[in-house]
């Protein structure tokens, strides 16, 4: 069988894109910032990639206002939702028309620069009663900001990274295979027999390849029951044709808009080289009930295959009504398969496919395997949140344990509130870490701890309270000071040079470097994938996490 993981080529960038994202970035570091919540870096990375296509970047007024009311773009191009860049008040009247932003994530990471070309006030309340969706449904900011985008880099994704192809390497990909007819299946949960019945079933009649191509939301990273829901469908996969079926990711900020969401996932899907698209529980009944949709549809130039309502019989009364929310049904299903594997009740081949069982089984019982904790420690700046990031996928990837990433960036603000940069208050914060991490060992989890934790003392502290629960590993990012002070993504090292924070470990205070850690790593030297290669293939030859089965 064709191995779905691996089929995507991406092309590489030309020298002369390579010079501008350094020229931006360059850039970026002197221009104001605005930074990005989850879905708004989701939105900014289907626009850079191009699955929001014709934007080139947030839109403006006018797109907004015609997208609200007609479903379509100022020049007339079909787009169900609009695609806006919220932010609070304060923010909005420091920005004009022309000014240039840099857009960040939470850990100071810049992807893009906008140049605005637009702000104005939300109407909640109308935009809620236009688009049928909660009133926060596109962030609490009250102004949106509309401009154009210059991409640095795209926001990474590490887990599942092999399944996230761009729209333009799938469809190339598509193209080289032949595939004229391609039914692109918004998998919103587990694969169970009666979803492959139907996908298999009009795949066949239209003669087409499939698609597996599941919306995954924004959650935070590693979220496990995301991670569940992509190892089911991988599960499944051998039920479907092998040469004619392939598995991508699709990171959407998902946003419950009635039959507006189902157009805005099928122009999603046309983006990535889909012909027909098939969304469960969207049925006939409820695009007949539309009909400007099926206008908008056949403007988008996908055809729709409309769910069979039989399919969800005796499940739930609500499956049959697709508006307030296609995945009833689904949502039940599962609901009831989870709670026979909480009770140890076994899930028959009637339920599901055995390897699917499987999955649900892993994810609901209890790990009887112990936990364990990796802390990286290393100067500011020297690349260990990035390796982290990629090392937390790699282990929940493969691994049925809850995995956590306790980082300063993520899930680091609780453990730092109140506490400056005191040698008495770094150790507490370094504590407070630790103990957390002891608490998700014990527990049978896996802690990553993300954290400079300068002094040796308190990493041998760390150490005891963790220990007696699961191993702990130590891993020293030894990127030499220079380089993490020329990246420098906060300005720290520049506002410590400046006298402005005080005891600033690097500068004056010192790092007390691992003299034994069990993992050295430099990170001015490979790539954070290969780096974080090395963490995994350690981690596997301890026995901690089980080798990959290719």
């Amino acid at each position: 069988m064709t191995d779905p993981l691996t089929a995507f080529d991406h092309p590489k960038q030309p020298l002369e894109d390579i010079n501008r994202r350094l020229a931006l970035e360059s850039e970026a570091n002197h221009l104001e910032t605005v930074v990005l919540k989850p879905a708004q870096l989701a939105d900014l990375a289907l626009i850079m990639s191009g699955a929001y296509r014709p934007l080139k970047g947030f839109m403006n007024q006018a797109d907004y206002e015609a997208v609200l009311e007609n479903l379509r773009l100022e020049n007339g191009q079909p787009f169900p939702l609009p695609v806006v860049l919220d932010v609070d008040l304060t923010t909005a009247r420091a920005m004009e028309t022309g000014k240039r932003i840099s857009l960040r994530n939470g850990e100071g990471a810049a992807f893009a620069v906008l140049t605005v070309d637009d702000v104005w006030r939300k109407d909640a309340r109308r935009e809620s009663r236009q688009l049928g969706v909660a009133e926060d449904a596109y962030g609490r900011g009250s102004c949106y900001l509309g401009g154009s985008i210059e991409a640095i880099r795209p926001p990474a994704h590490p887990f599942f990274a092999r399944l996230r192809p761009t729209p333009a390497a799938l469809v190339e990909h598509l193209r080289k295979r032949g595939f004229n007819r391609v039914l692109s299946v918004e998998c919103v949960g587990v694969i169970h027999r009666r979803h492959h019945r139907v996908i298999a079933r009009a795949a066949a009649e239209l003669d087409a390849a499939i698609l597996l191509h599941p919306s995954i939301g924004t959650p935070d990273p590693g979220n496990p029951m995301q991670v569940m829901t992509i190892k089911s469908i991988l599960a499944a996969l051998p039920y479907f044709p092998p040469r004619t079926t392939l598995v991508a990711l699709l990171e959407y900020p998902l946003r419950h808009a009635g039959l507006r969401g189902f157009l805005m996932h099928a122009l999603l899907r046309k983006r990535y080289g889909a012909t027909h698209f098939i969304m469960t529980g969207v049925t006939q009944r409820a695009l007949d009930a539309e009909p400007r949709v099926l206008k908008c549809l056949g403007q988008i130039g996908v055809a729709a295959v409309p769910w069979p309502e039989k399919v969800f019989a005796g499940t739930s009364s609500a499956a049959a009504s697709v508006s307030p929310g296609p995945t009833a049904g689904a949502d039940f299903e599962h609901t009831a398969l989870a709670r026979k594997a909480k009770s140890g009740e076994e899930i028959t081949a009637d339920d599901t496919f055995p390897e699917v069982a499987r999955v649900i089984e892993t994810h609901y019982r209890q790990v009887s395997r112990a936990g364990f904790t990796l802390l990286f420690t290393g100067l500011s700046a020297s690349g260990k949140s990035t390796i982290a990031k990629i090392v937390h996928a790699r282990i929940a990837e493969r691994d049925p344990r809850p995995v956590t990433l306790l980082d300063r960036g993520i899930a680091g603000k609780q453990f730092s509130k109140g506490l400056g940069f005191s040698k008495e208050e770094r150790d507490t914060n370094v504590r407070r870490i630790g103990a957390a991490a002891a608490d998700i060992t014990k527990a049978g989890g896996v802690a990553i701890c993300c954290t400079i934790a300068p002094y040796a003392e308190t990493r041998k502290a760390v150490r005891a309270i963790i220990e007696p629960h699961g191993s702990m590993i130590e891993i020293h990012v030894a990127t030499p000071l220079q380089i993490c002070e020329r990246r420098d993504p906060k300005g720290l090292y520049k506002k410590a040079r400046e006298g402005r924070i005080e005891n600033f470990t690097g500068v004056d205070d010192s790092y007390e470097a691992p003299q034994r850690p069990d993992i050295r790593l430099d990170a001015s030297r490979g790539t954070p994938e290969e780096a974080a290669a090395v963490v995994v293939a350690h981690l596997q030859a301890r026995g901690l996490i089980a080798v990959r089965d290719e």
